[in-house]
């Protein structure tokens, strides 16, 4: 697609992943919609543009996903784990520029217990993460602890970080360290 003559808006992308960007705000601000069927009937929104580690966040140990629905009645649950699909859904995640890891509306956040959906806020502390590509780390910016799966591979924990334990060991399906600057 291409910008009309004069227009402020201008859809970047191939067929599969289109972007439409509000050039007028500096090209940063993008349409996002939910992708799934059910909740086709939701606005879209204004987000900032980022297509930074969105997919699939696997388990470099044990294969699993993070997934979880994300409507409404979802918040304040713990965040799942599934066998990965790459088939989206559950599964597609966004790592924002902010440090967010969100799904729609919302994000993980994680207050010394369970990691769990909270409607996003953008005001970091909870909701703050940390990934490392070199290390295939998550890291939770408040408590500087790592994002693993338990021994039992049944929910997500947070742990004191440690090279060696390959269940804190994660990947951002197209993550650009160049995009978060």
């Amino acid at each position: 697609m291409q910008a009309t003559k004069g227009s402020s808006h201008a859809a970047l992308g191939t067929s599969s992943h289109v972007q439409v960007r509000n050039l007028g705000a500096g090209g940063s601000t993008c349409l996002d919609s939910p992708a799934r069927r059910a909740n086709l009937h939701k606005p879209v929104g204004l987000y900032p543009c980022h297509k930074q580690g969105g997919n699939q966040v696997h388990n470099l140990a044990t294969g699993q996903c993070v997934d979880s629905p994300a409507k409404p009645e979802d918040n304040h649950k713990p965040v799942g784990l599934w066998p990965c699909h790459k088939q989206g859904g559950n599964q597609y995640w966004m790592l924002s520029k902010e440090g967010e890891i969100r799904r729609d509306e919302a994000c993980m956040d994680y207050a010394g217990s369970d990691v769990i959906l909270y409607p996003c806020h953008g005001s970091k502390g909870n909701q703050y993460w940390e990934y490392s590509p070199e290390t295939n780390r998550i890291i939770h910016g408040s408590s500087k602890k790592c994002l693993a799966i338990s021994q039992d591979r049944k929910k997500l924990v947070m742990e004191d970080c440690s090279l060696e334990e390959g269940r804190q060991k994660w990947k951002f399906e197209n993550y650009d360290p160049n995009k978060k600057l």
